[in-house]
């Protein structure tokens, strides 16, 4: 995208930041609002996700001069690390909650297993789609779609 290292840094920064804030609040905000927060969150993502979408859908990677809109990605990259900062502990948290003190490094190593698969699963999937798809804007709004289908299932 044209970026040095450290400008691709920042760009991404602020997502790491939300996320890692969300996180450390996401226990008590759940705790106080239940499930409605969980699916806050969710909605977070994916306005995220379409934003994204739409950006990369209008913009066609590209801005006027030919450089990279990587600037306009800081607002739904924040808002996916801020709504998978509410979503992600709480689900994982109710997920080992009913394991037992033995079983819980097993539980824990099969949450973080199925997490991998399904990273690899979608990097390959939506890379596939992209390869496939005949320009860049279509394949970017077909992933959107498909990450998005794949979020509300």
């Amino acid at each position: 995208m044209g970026r040095t290292p450290t400008q691709a840094a920042l760009i991404f920064l602020p997502q790491g930041v939300l996320f890692s804030a969300s996180s450390l609040a996401g226990g008590r905000i759940v705790a106080r609002y239940g499930r409605p927060a969980i699916r806050l969150g969710g909605g977070v993502v994916i306005a995220g996700l379409v934003l994204l979408a739409g950006l990369a859908g209008a913009a066609g990677g590209k801005g006027a001069d030919g450089t990279a809109v990587a600037v306009w990605l800081i607002l739904p990259l924040s808002l996916i690390g801020l709504g998978n900062g509410l979503v992600l502990p709480p689900l994982l948290g109710a997920a080992l909650r009913e394991v037992g003190p033995g079983q819980a490094g097993a539980a824990s190593g099969m949450v973080t297993t199925g997490q991998q698969f399904a990273n690899a699963l979608g990097v390959a999937l939506l890379g596939a789609l992209w390869f496939a798809c005949g320009t860049p804007v279509t394949a970017v709004l077909q992933a959107g779609l498909v990450g998005l289908v794949c979020l509300l299932v």
